[in-house]
């Protein structure tokens, strides 16, 4: 559960209730402050982190496998081809996913950055 929540508001009385043993966090929607707020809360009360596929052009998904090692509960991260492979065509630099097993960006800050790729898609989708 959670993937479309963003706060640690709307996790904690969920949290309090015990009806959730994994939530979904989604770095898109919380930003690197507040997903590990939310996650460091689910530990206190016992619950799995995997957090969701992250939306967007690359670079949340690199933000969320790095948050993500930081949190002992988190064993997991979703995985979804529709959309990390299709984002990596979005940003320049080593993250992976093979086998199984994600492969953390390795470059400087989160790892990674916009390619010329992600100009060419931000120029097609503005408005007319």
């Amino acid at each position: 559960m959670g993937e479309e929540w963003r706060t640690a508001f709307e996790y904690r009385p969920r949290l309090i209730g015990r009806c959730m043993d994994i939530i979904q966090p989604e770095m898109a929607h919380t930003g690197v402050t507040e997903f590990m707020k939310i996650g460091r809360m689910a530990e206190a009360f016992h619950c799995r982190t995997i957090p969701h596929a992250s939306i967007g052009i690359g670079i949340f998904q690199a933000a969320s496998l790095h948050a993500s090692v930081a949190l002992q509960n988190c064993d997991g991260h979703e995985y979804q081809h529709s959309i990390f492979d299709r984002n990596l065509r979005f940003v320049q630099g080593d993250m992976a996913c093979r086998d199984g097993f994600y492969q953390l960006p390795s470059g400087p800050g989160l790892g990674v950055e916009p390619s010329e790729g992600v100009w060419r898609h931000a120029r097609c989708h503005e408005p007319a």
